[in-house]
């Protein structure tokens, strides 16, 4: 995607040829004008796209949803294709990175095979699965990928509010699409006689979204709302440690409401204002099950970061997205894989979820399904993509 500092010029392997050929179809994409979205072809078809419009590439920068990335793209690809050496940087994401560390810590190939995990050579969508699971579940047809995602993203690190998160998506559509899946939901609110919004209740929309999550990810809301209980402790700070020794410390944060009241010549007035982020027990808090994902994709940067270094080469990560040399971007996948494969079946979220208890009374129990395996992950090519 870019040259980076740290980053040698080399001549491309040819699988960094390949790398770089999917590169462009991931920069190019495609906008509404495009006839094919690149970046959501299989790889053997990326790379065959590439060949079959080598000469024509030039001419699709303007439709490009990447434009920077994609001209720079096609530069290295011309000096490539010249045999000059390149320095240039690839990006792959983790594919739905919460569902694969849920998947791999309670062992569940029904979870995995949403986020890439246990589909070989097939490539998965999980927010289409959503939109399409979620469309079943209401007996409709209104909802895509593109107003599922965000609901997705945030639910899975603790967000209460998938029914707002979708509102607010449909919001960024044509105001009729938004009325169809408004009326949509009212017509269906109205035939199964309930609220679509009841006060102080989840929403229709809310319990059907979170109907449609279990149905393509089971066992990850089961682990999620296992964790969640332990927020119900009421601490102010939590510590665990992470097999490489790293001391995880998660304090509580809430708002409070303070109020006073103070004499100014002879009259009593009275002040209210909020105090933000105050460090404080919350029995309300969600933040204990993103906090300790979070914590296990923090393990993997550490442990992918320290043997890409090893070997001599130049890593760099924005969350859960990688960047590394194009030659190096199979060396980086099979690490990868290798860490999931550890983490599959391990009692890790067992060991962190009784420090967290720390001698609590009750401790919740995550269940291992165990029917996802070691040649599920390695044979599934677009674990990161």
């Amino acid at each position: 995607m870019s040259k980076a500092i740290g980053i040698a010029k080399e001549v491309l392997s040819p699988r960094g040829l390949e790398w770089l050929k999917v590169d462009v179809c991931n920069c190019y994409a495609g906008n509404h004008n495009s006839e094919v979205a690149t970046d959501k072809l299989l790889r053997h078809e990326q790379i065959k796209w590439v060949d079959d419009n080598l000469s024509e590439l030039h001419l699709l920068v303007a439709d490009a949803e990447e434009m920077p990335a994609y001209r720079r793209a096609l530069k290295v690809l011309s000096d490539a294709l010249y045999g000059k050496p390149v320095a240039h940087m690839m990006y792959v994401d983790a594919s739905n990175q919460a569902l694969q560390l849920y998947a791999v810590l309670t062992s569940c190939k029904a979870t995995a095979l949403v986020c890439n995990l246990a589909t070989r050579q097939a490539r998965a969508d999980a927010y289409s699965m959503l939109a399409e699971a979620l469309n079943e579940v209401l007996g409709c047809s209104v909802f895509n990928r593109k107003n599922c995602k965000k609901a997705l993203m945030t639910t899975l690190y603790g967000s209460r509010e998938s029914d707002v998160q979708i509102m607010c998506a449909m919001h960024n559509y044509e105001k009729s699409d938004v009325n169809e899946i408004q009326d949509a939901l009212a017509k269906l609110a109205l035939d199964l006689g309930v609220e679509l919004y009841p006060d102080g209740e989840d929403s229709f929309l809310k319990v059907a979204f979170n109907e449609a999550m279990v149905k393509i990810a089971p066992n990850a809301m089961k682990a999620m709302a296992q964790i969640q209980k332990l927020n119900k402790l009421g601490r102010e700070s939590y510590m665990w440690a992470m097999p490489d020794g790293f001391i995880v410390k998660y304090d509580v944060k809430k708002d409070v409401e303070v109020s006073f009241d103070f004499e100014y010549q002879g009259i009593v007035e009275s002040m209210e204002f909020v105090e933000e982020d105050v460090y404080m027990a919350d029995k309300k808090s969600a933040g204990m099950a993103p906090n300790i994902i979070h914590s296990v994709d923090g393990w993997i940067c550490r442990q992918l970061i320290l043997f890409i270094a090893n070997q001599g080469r130049f890593i760099t990560t924005t969350h859960d997205a990688f960047g590394v040399h194009l030659n190096d971007v199979d060396m980086l996948k099979n690490k990868y894989d290798d860490l999931l494969v550890a983490l599959n079946g391990s009692n890790l979220l067992e060991q962190i979820i009784k420090q967290v208890a720390n001698g609590a009374s009750s401790i919740p129990v995550v269940s291992q399904e165990g029917d996802l395996v070691e040649e599920d992950i390695r044979a599934s090519i677009y674990s990161l993509c």
